[in-house]
């Protein structure tokens, strides 16, 4: 095992610990309806002791969830009637207690939460790099959580870890990157109204680096490129990942889902549909040049965002407060008395996490002189005034909402909402679960909640005529856009895989259903 893996491992095992100690145990409440009781943690090799009703109680041995068949949040070990046996955790609602420490009253609350969250549904589970947590193109796991918009994020993270690195000291240490590889690429893709780079060595002058490239797979347009930042960076290691897709359906893929600000050359030819305010959707060439990692991998600046982003105790407090200077988290946070950067590190640490990047990610969203996200200010939404809370990365701030930050913050104050229910792939399909929905840190996410109405509602039926045609496929881009808001059954037919949430991923079944290469139904 990984020596920093290991330390997570028995740092989260400390933390429960003591839990436990302080509390033996947890009572929860079922929030779904003949809810299987088994005898296992699983649903392929149990036995069902029997069936809990809505709003039954049960003891909850323990917040560890442990992972088996039929049930994607882990299941809970709980007693019930004298008996010991296992529960869908989806189907189990505890009262003040949340898995990320919510509602977060104060900066350090949201830093090491979202970072929890951060590690558990990106980092540890496959996008674990800036690059991959954006546009997933691992192996055959491609966009099943591409909800994050912003094409150009990965780039401009990048250079403000570079940043901290170069002003720590430690540019030059043995970082480790994933390099996506793409098949049938072209030869270039330039970003439209600037000139190609074409930096790069094309002769051979290491014969043992140039097996190891060998060896990772990179085809001689990546080499060329890889020589040259290996010259500048000889300990840097770059470690190649086939992807087995064609690079022109990763682009006709991401189209639909990509935004950008500034340039308008970067926008839609056809029309500049507009997210949110100073946000719009980006043109192909241009969604094109930020997906190839030629265009970046030879430049120390911008490669950063296919460094691997796990904890490594070469990020000190000094690399992240050299990220934090010049903003509003380079001193101390005063609720918590502690600075900033030594929250960070804490926050990386606990959670196998690099704290280089969860500053950097708060630094973007935040902006140097942080925003209502971090202010703690009063607001009001959908009729409830809040006071006191934060979103360090935004987490849970949907573009489709009235006010995505504001909509963040609501999901970071509203801790376990046993009043927003979702509809849930895991067995007893068709109850609602109490889980809140939980996708990503980004203002310009495109997933939003689904609460479950009518179980025999059509999947890919956006509009309840009975029939899946381009007009559910427009209907779904708009309501990611912004442009429409699904509701009821619409939304629930929208809906395609049952995990709980409107995304790219139904955008693209539905195209796929409507090319005959899947039925939704």
């Amino acid at each position: 095992m990984n020596k920093y893996l290991k330390m997570f491992s028995l740092a989260a095992f400390s933390f429960l610990s003591c839990q436990a100690i302080a509390r033996a145990s947890y009572l929860g409440t079922m929030t779904g309806d003949d809810v299987n009781f088994r005898n296992k943690p699983s649903t392929s090799n149990s036995s069902v002791i029997g069936k809990l009703k809505k709003e039954t109680t049960v003891e909850v041995v323990s917040l560890d969830k442990l992972s088996g068949s039929g049930c994607s949040s882990g299941w809970y070990n709980i007693n019930y009637d004298g008996k010991t046996g296992y529960v869908c955790s989806s189907y189990v609602f505890i009262p003040g207690y949340d898995v990320y420490g919510r509602p977060w009253t104060t900066p350090k609350k949201a830093i090491v939460g979202g970072a929890k969250f951060i590690g558990q549904s990106y980092i540890h589970n496959k996008q674990y790099t800036s690059y991959f947590k954006k546009f997933n193109v691992v192996g055959n796991s491609l966009y099943t959580h591409q909800y994050m918009g912003n094409v150009r994020a990965p780039w401009s993270e990048a250079k403000t870890s570079y940043n901290a690195y170069n002003k720590a000291g430690i540019i030059n240490s043995a970082l480790v990157f994933s390099i996506p590889i793409y098949e049938n690429m072209a030869d270039t893709y330039a970003l439209p109204g600037s000139s190609f780079d074409s930096t790069g060595i094309d002769v051979v002058e290491d014969s043992v680096y140039e097996m190891y490239l060998d060896s990772q797979g990179f085809p001689e347009s990546y080499k060329r490129r890889l020589r040259y930042i290996h010259k500048q960076h000889p300990n840097w290691v770059f470690e190649g990942v086939k992807t087995n897709l064609n690079f022109a359906d990763v682009i006709e893929n991401e189209y639909d889902i990509c935004v950008i600000d500034g340039n308008t050359t970067l926008y839609r030819n056809d029309v500049n549909y507009s997210t949110e305010k100073g946000w719009y959707t980006v043109n192909r060439a241009t969604v094109a040049y930020f997906l190839d990692p030629r265009n970046f991998i030879f430049n120390q600046e911008r490669i950063l965002q296919f460094e691997k982003l796990y904890y490594n105790e070469l990020y000190s407090e000094a690399t992240v407060q050299a990220v934090l200077n010049g903003t509003f988290m380079s001193g101390t946070s005063a609720l918590d008395k502690q600075t900033y950067a030594s929250i960070f590190v804490e926050a990386g640490r606990v959670n196998n996490v690099n704290p280089v990047y969860l500053a950097s990610l708060s630094k973007q969203e935040l902006g140097t002189n942080g925003s209502q996200a971090s202010s703690g200010a009063e607001f009001t939404y959908n009729g409830k005034a809040y006071k006191g809370v934060y979103n360090f990365y935004n987490i849970g701030a949907y573009a489709s909402e009235a006010s995505p930050v504001l909509a963040g913050l609501v999901w970071g104050a509203r801790g376990y909402d046993s009043s927003v229910p979702v509809q849930t792939t895991d067995e007893n399909q068709g109850n609602t679960s109490s889980q809140v929905n939980q996708n990503t840190p980004s203002p310009q996410a495109t997933a939003t909640p689904v609460v479950a109405t009518t179980s025999n509602v059509k999947k890919g039926d956006t509009n309840g005529d009975g029939s899946i045609d381009p007009v559910d496929l427009l209907r779904v881009k708009q309501h990611l856009l912004g442009k429409i808001k699904l509701t009821g059954n619409d939304l629930t037919g929208a809906d395609t895989n049952n995990d709980g949430s409107v995304d790219p991923v139904d955008l693209l079944r539905i195209k796929q259903h409507l090319l005959g290469k899947i039925n939704l139904n």
